[in-house]
């Protein structure tokens, strides 16, 4: 199936390559250099919809906290900045020997290279802070940043600009010659396949390294061994701060003040919560036997922590 994949995707890049370089007409005005527009706006228009996918995948990572909306989210950016700086590139290429300049501070230009470090941005984001909140921070982030996609695509009909009026969707006057339809599209659709191959391999490889990591943890928990990494998030939290807070209480219930008690442990059992979630597996089995130390001491081994329990 992999296989495939890959051989179709690459015999659409071949396809759309012939249709731009060979089959394609040459333009009356610009000569062969307008060749590169078969690859200057595909390459725009699949970043708009990788930034769009990640845009859906972040908000409903921020509904659901599913974690595979959250590893579509980062593979679409990625994939997402990698077209963008194409299109960034070829820009440049395109508008010097047209133009006359490599580059002008207009509302096109200067909007489209925002996108891109804002996406940059978020891509730094996630690879360099390791905190609990940080996929919930980075997906706030990518909502906002889709912003400009659409300020992107509507500057050249809001402001003037250095480049032309849109040439389709124009409205009257505009539209593209028959014989530059196929090398469009052509790329345009090899461009999107390439764009989902790699997004599929990316979103499959970071499932994969969290089912390892997830599987290190059990492990760590299973053995006591302290090669688990500390940026790893325990999934068990729940359960223990719902056996400490059950337990907590149910040792509540034989003093005077039941209620109160009962409010109070509920309250430090949700704090506790919190508070497992950002501890590494070491760290979460030295808590443990800390407690259980404590509670043999002053509660005389009335509240105990069930790690196996936990854990299934």
């Amino acid at each position: 199936m992999k296989t495939s994949l890959i051989a179709l995707t690459l015999l659409l890049l071949a396809f759309g390559f012939y249709q731009a370089i060979f089959a394609a007409p040459t333009e009356q005005t610009m000569g062969d250099i307008q060749r590169i527009f078969y690859y200057h706006l595909p390459s725009w228009w699949t970043a708009f919809i990788l930034f769009f996918v990640n845009f859906i995948a972040s908000v409903v990572y921020l509904r659901r906290r599913s974690p595979g909306s959250d590893a579509l989210a980062l593979a679409a950016a990625e994939m997402g900045c990698v077209f963008s700086a194409v299109g960034l590139t070829t820009g440049p290429l395109w508008a010097k020997p047209v133009w006359g300049i490599w580059w002008t501070w207009d509302a096109r230009l200067t909007t489209a290279l925002i996108l891109f470090l804002i996406y940059l941005s978020y891509l730094m984001l996630r690879r360099f802070s390791e905190g609990e909140q940080t996929p919930t921070i980075a997906a706030a982030f990518a909502i906002f940043g889709f912003l400009d996609v659409p300020i992107v695509y509507m500057s050249i009909r809001w402001w003037r600009t250095q480049h032309p009026q849109p040439v389709i969707a124009g409205g009257r006057g505009s539209g593209l010659d028959a014989s530059m339809r196929l090398p469009l599209y052509s790329n345009l659709l090899a461009f999107l396949a390439f764009a989902a191959l790699v997004v599929w391999f990316r979103y499959s490889v970071t499932m994969a390294e969290r089912r390892v990591e997830q599987e290190e943890v059990t492990r760590a928990l299973n053995e006591g061994e302290p090669s688990q990494p500390s940026n790893v998030r325990v999934p068990i939290a729940s359960s223990l701060q719902f056996q400490l807070t059950r337990s907590l209480a149910a040792v509540a219930q034989r003093g005077p003040g039941n209620r109160q008690k009962r409010n109070a442990a509920s309250i430090g059992g949700r704090h506790l919560h919190r508070f497992l979630e950002g501890l590494s597996g070491v760290q979460i089995l030295a808590f443990v036997e800390l407690i259980d130390a404590l509670v043999e001491r002053f509660l005389g081994g009335e509240v105990r922590l069930d790690i196996e329990a936990a854990r299934q």
